[in-house]
């Protein structure tokens, strides 16, 4: 209850400013293409997928069943037809876009914080938040690709360095009847082993990620989750269900499971409450594995691996309608009256520092960057119907520490421990009241059970409106609160309150 009146007090107090937006995959490239809205694609708000958008990704962003039919965008031609006839002794024609296969995303935000520190104050207006240019396009009839390139963002409003975020290129095979129900993936991309898919989002795209896809364990805490992004090699595919409604989509990885990068949209190495008595400050495990990781691309030679397998029931299927008319009905319509089930599990090897007791013993002698062998699994269903999508999940962390690990307990007492298990339990509910005003809500409960602490379970409440004012500009208002906090607020775990703009061109 007390969350609601202050979600209504910011809806008072704040409205006419504009609110945080963090990252999101809404590409108007493909709108040019086809010259078409966002809304084809989109959940009636971009980032967020409907059925028909997760088909048209899932089948290497191409229009199902026949993709040339709908482009509107003449493509250059790289060859001639008959050269595929004369293959190997001629090279396989192809094609490429003819405009620039290039959109530009830009945000705006305000945000209230009542936990920030002093150092950057309650209430902030960055004025530009954060520019990123997108790119996505087809090679021909079996390659494609997509891009993000954040080119300037303001976390805690200052500036940082260009990124490139995520950067992959997917082969369709199109022998042997593989074509999308086997595809090659390799470069930089969100694993489809996540829980969730923050990147195409409304909730995370306009407050914080899932907690069920960035939590970090203590001590191990150089692992940082899956969002927003792993660089590797996936496998994935599908086949529509009986009568071209659902069916079974399927995922395999394999991926250097180290992040490169400590600091994500806020969720470093150390993204946890202080537990008392173990270390002075999280950011001390934070700032000392920066420096083990600094010029590496990972810190180990092991490499993480994953699967996901999800079956739909009812609904467009999952590799697109098989007649063009169905497709053109679904590209108007969010509404996909289905159920899908789904489950994953994610197996990686991660460092941990033997001794956490004193600040400063943690250093490259005390980091083991084996010690930890972990898993994560968990199970999803999701419920389409009417004008509602409802997402339940559970996602398991188990992380064992080779040897243990040396910490101080609440008396002040070592104690070595081994196991750093959390549970995480989510439910997500979007709703179009209109085809422009989307209210949206989540729930995430997370219950730690570390060997070395007593940490309190604690719930994280958020909640979000989104207002579409055009097809490619949106403005958001969210909020985020935090129950029963055990020790220091790290970030992610603030209550804060945003406003905010975003537009795509």
């Amino acid at each position: 209850m007390r969350f609601f009146f202050r979600f209504i007090l910011a809806l008072v107090v704040v409205l006419p400013i504009v609110l945080l937006s963090d990252e999101a995959g809404a590409v108007p490239v493909f709108a040019r293409k086809y010259q078409t809205a966002c809304t084809t694609c989109h959940f009636a708000s971009f980032p967020q997928l409907n059925a028909f958008g997760v088909a048209f990704r899932d089948r290497g962003y191409r229009i199902p069943p026949d993709d040339e039919v709908y482009v509107k965008d003449t493509p250059v031609t790289m060859g001639v037809e008959p050269w595929k006839r004369l293959f190997p002794e001629a090279v396989w024609p192809g094609d490429i876009p003819g405009l620039p296969p290039l959109s530009v995303l830009v945000m705006s935000n305000f945000t209230y914080n009542p936990h920030r520190r002093t150092d950057t104050g309650k209430t902030g207006f960055d004025g530009v938040g954060e520019v990123e240019l997108l790119t996505a396009g087809t090679f021909g009839e079996s390659l494609s690709f997509f891009g993000a390139l954040g080119l300037f963002a303001s976390p805690n409003f200052v500036p940082s360095n260009t990124e490139l975020e995520r950067m992959f290129f997917i082969y369709s095979p199109q022998f042997w009847n593989l074509a999308h129900h086997v595809n090659f993936q390799v470069g930089r991309f969100e694993p489809r082993a996540a829980p969730f898919r923050d990147h195409v989002d409304l909730l995370t795209s306009a407050t914080v990620p899932d907690l069920a896809n960035t939590w970090a364990v203590v001590p191990a805490s150089n692992y940082n989750g899956f969002f927003p992004s792993q660089q590797g090699i996936e496998l994935f595919g599908g086949w529509n269900g009986p009568g071209g409604k659902g069916g079974l989509r399927w995922a395999a990885g394999l991926v250097n499971g180290t992040p490169s990068d400590l600091n994500i949209d806020g969720f470093n190495a150390a993204t946890f409450p202080r537990l008392d008595g173990l270390v002075k400050s999280p950011g001390d495990i934070a700032e000392n594995l920066e420096g083990i990781w600094e010029g590496k691309l990972d810190t180990n030679n092991s490499k993480d691996y994953y699967a996901r397998l999800e079956y739909k029931i009812g609904g467009i299927g999952v590799l697109g309608a098989t007649t063009p008319e169905t497709s053109l009905k679904m590209t108007q319509n969010w509404q996909d009256p289905s159920v899908t089930l789904g489950t994953f599990f994610y197996r990686g090897t991660a460092g941990a520092f033997r001794d956490i007791t004193d600040v400063a013993v943690l250093d490259t002698t005390n980091f083991d960057k084996n010690a930890n062998r972990f898993w994560r699994f968990g199970g999803e269903v999701t419920v389409n119907w009417w004008n509602f999508l409802l997402t339940g999940a559970g996602t398991f962390y188990k992380d064992r520490v080779k040897g243990g690990v040396l910490a101080n307990n609440r008396a002040g007492l070592p104690v070595t421990g081994f196991d750093f298990d959390t549970d995480i339990y989510t439910a997500k509910l979007d709703y179009v009241a209109l085809p422009w005003l989307i209210p949206s809500f989540r729930f995430e409960n997370v219950n730690p059970d570390y060997d070395v602490a007593d940490w309190k379970s604690f719930n994280r409440y958020t909640a979000l409106l989104t207002i579409l004012l055009r097809a490619n500009v949106k403005a958001t208002l969210s909020g985020v609160f935090t129950d029963s906090i055990d020790g220091e607020r790290m970030g992610p775990l603030d209550d804060f309150y945003n406003l905010g703009l975003q537009f795509d061109f």
